[in-house]
């Protein structure tokens, strides 16, 4: 069996930020929150970040928050660029092995997922943070952070079987690496 587990400290959209208007919106700020503090803790030329609030205060006033379609993604790059890091992203991917080896250099990703809420959809952003596989490559895992949780110790390291993961995830990913 091979596992990566990268060790980004977690974060709660709902634990960590106490304003009501951003709580419930703040999944993109959160992943952002994990990343910085990931890297930080790798190397400390990399900008510690700032609160959830101040990132998404930082979206909304920077064109980085959308009213009718939420979290912009280019602002995460943008984002990521001026904390001294390194970051792209990408559409239209189906298979995980793109994530795998950004995760096997040991960089999270930010991913966007379906939500489903009895007949809701709703766009949402998870922190990827490893993956499990089976030498045959047929109970493969994701592991991820799920900004979303009133629990760290239930959103912290969740994991799902890769056709769960794939069924959800909406093709988009938010890269991020030190820059070398």
């Amino acid at each position: 069996m091979k596992a990566v587990k990268l060790n980004v400290p977690y974060s709660s959209q709902f634990l960590d930020v106490e304003d009501h208007f951003w709580n419930i919106r703040s999944c993109g700020g959160t992943c952002i929150k994990m990343c910085l503090d990931y890297y930080h803790n790798l190397d400390s030329t990399v900008d510690n970040s700032q609160s959830i609030l101040h990132i998404m205060n930082d979206a909304f006033n920077n064109g980085g928050y959308d009213a009718n379609h939420g979290f912009v993604h280019d602002f995460a790059v943008k984002y990521f660029l001026q904390h001294n890091l390194d970051s792209h992203r990408m559409e239209g991917l189906s298979e995980f092995e793109t994530l795998k080896a950004s995760l096997d250099n040991g960089n999270p990703i930010i991913v966007s997922v379906v939500k489903r809420t009895l007949e809701q959809e709703k766009f949402h952003l998870i922190l990827v943070v490893g993956y499990e596989e089976d030498d045959d490559g047929r109970n493969s895992r994701v592991i991820y952070h799920e900004p979303e949780s009133t629990d760290p110790n239930r959103g912290a390291y969740r994991v799902c079987d890769m056709d769960t993961f794939l069924k959800s995830w909406r093709g988009k990913a938010i890269f991020v690496n030190s820059v070398d």
